[in-house]
């Protein structure tokens, strides 16, 4: 008895999961595969494009991505920032090792090393920091020897004569040296008389943070490392190219359009005119559209004028819209040209995912289940790291999925009923079966 109840469980849960697989198979009436393929090292994005934004009415839990095996890969559903390289300064320890002055060219002479933990260390010097003080205007010239080879030639002044203190800065191309020795030039700074004063400091009078001439006093030196950061500067935007534009004749003394948008995320709205110096106003209006209904979404209205820019339409989900000018007593615009701007908006792949492609993207029908795979604590991982954006193909029909409509696809429960009546049947038999040799054997213990 309990082997066959294992077997007619076996039976069912066979059924329910063999239904269950080709969920991604039967569920979703289109498909897309992806054109190109990621890159080693780079994370898998997949852009979200008119075709699917047309089927999806903006639920993501109406879509799959999978492997070539048709296994789900999990995914999140964001927008793509705009990356920039930034370079961050640390400042590292060191100190004066030499200092001599040439009267003969009035150049000082001073010798930085790198001290410390720092001088075994790789580092990379990209910025110097130079504080000089004086009560009268000076004019330097600064050059700075590596000892990689390198030169660079720098200034720092102060015309004014009124600054008792200031910083300077100078940032330079990386450089790899332990040792750099600064050319300051010319040091002693002129009388009026036009004589030039030389330095009446000894050598031991220069410690490494305090250097002192007769006119001139250089407070600090600091030379800085630099790392490069990464860090995202705005969502990327792209021109949507996909939409449906139509000329409509509404009202004498208007111009009306109509826009087919198809619930992708406007940002921005710009209209160009070859008529110069022109004065119009306008109604701009956004619709939701249902089956039988129309909602209005938002409402922009004013003077429009050449090079005008929209309100910052807050990436809202329009199916249409439709742009009214009032030309009143003026002629119509001519060669208007409309551009709508979206976010890039992609599903970023599990970044433990090592598969590397194809994709395909099922989308569509009347599935609603869940398609969050609790990917948010990687997000925070994507940030600073290069996106392989990939382009999908043009929409296919899914091989898999039935010709009938979604609405007359059976529930899984439905889909099981055959499997549910069947072991119903066998386990009622069973049962009966053993009721009757039961029965039978009371009957002959009473005899």
């Amino acid at each position: 008895m309990k082997k066959l109840f294992t077997i007619l469980t076996s039976v069912l849960l066979t059924g329910v999961f063999s239904t269950a697989a080709n969920d991604i198979l039967t569920h979703y009436p289109f498909c897309k595969t992806v054109t190109d393929d990621a890159v080693a090292g780079q994370l898998p994005a997949i852009r979200l494009d008119s075709g699917i934004y047309r089927q999806l009415n903006f639920n993501c839990s109406n879509l799959r991505v999978a492997d070539k095996d048709n296994k789900p890969i999990p995914f999140v559903y964001g927008q793509l920032c705009k990356y920039a390289q930034s370079n961050v300064y640390s400042e590292v320890p060191g100190k004066i090792v030499d200092f001599t002055f040439d009267p003969q060219q009035n150049e000082a002479i001073i010798v930085y090393g790198i001290t410390g933990k720092s001088a075994s260390e790789k580092l990379r010097l990209g910025k110097l920091e130079i504080d000089p003080k004086s009560n009268r205007p000076f004019n330097k010239n600064l050059t700075l020897e590596f000892d990689n080879g390198h030169t660079e030639q720098q200034k720092f002044f102060n015309h004014t004569g009124r600054v008792d203190f200031s910083r300077h800065s100078f940032t330079f191309e990386p450089q790899s040296s332990r040792k750099i020795t600064l050319r300051i030039k010319p040091f002693a700074e002129q009388h009026s008389s036009g004589s030039v004063l030389e330095h009446s400091g000894r050598q031991d009078s220069f410690t490494e943070k305090r250097i002192f001439s007769e006119e001139l006093n250089i407070d600090r030196i600091a030379f800085f490392a630099v790392k490069q950061e990464i860090s995202p500067v705005g969502v990327q935007s792209s021109k949507l190219q996909d939409i449906e534009i139509k000329k409509l004749d509404l009202q004498p003394k208007q111009s009306n359009w109509e826009f087919k948008l198809f619930r992708q995320p406007v940002s921005s709205f710009h209209l160009k005119s070859s008529t110069e110096n022109y004065r119009r106003t306008y109604l701009l209006e956004f619709f939701r559209e249902e089956e039988k209904s129309k909602t209005l979404l938002a409402c922009y209205a004013g003077e429009l004028a050449p090079d005008f820019k929209f309100p910052d339409l807050k990436n809202i989900r329009p199916d249409s819209a439709a742009l009214t000018i009032f030309n009143n007593d003026n002629a119509e615009l001519e060669n208007c040209t409309f551009e709508f701007r979206a976010p890039v908006e992609a599903l970023l792949l599990d970044p433990k995912n090592r598969n590397r492609g194809p994709f395909t993207v099922y989308y569509g029908g009347s599935n609603t289940n869940s398609a969050d795979y609790d990917l948010k604590s990687y997000i925070h991982k994507f940030a600073g790291q290069s996106y392989a954006v990939l382009t999908l193909g043009s929409q296919q029909l899914n091989p898999s999925y039935s010709v009938k409509s979604a609405a007359e696809w059976q529930s899984v429960l439905q889909k099981l009923l055959p499997y549910l009546i069947g072991t119903a049947v066998l386990l009622l038999g069973l049962f009966s079966i053993r009721m009757l040799k039961k029965i039978n054997v009371e009957t002959q213990q009473e005899e």
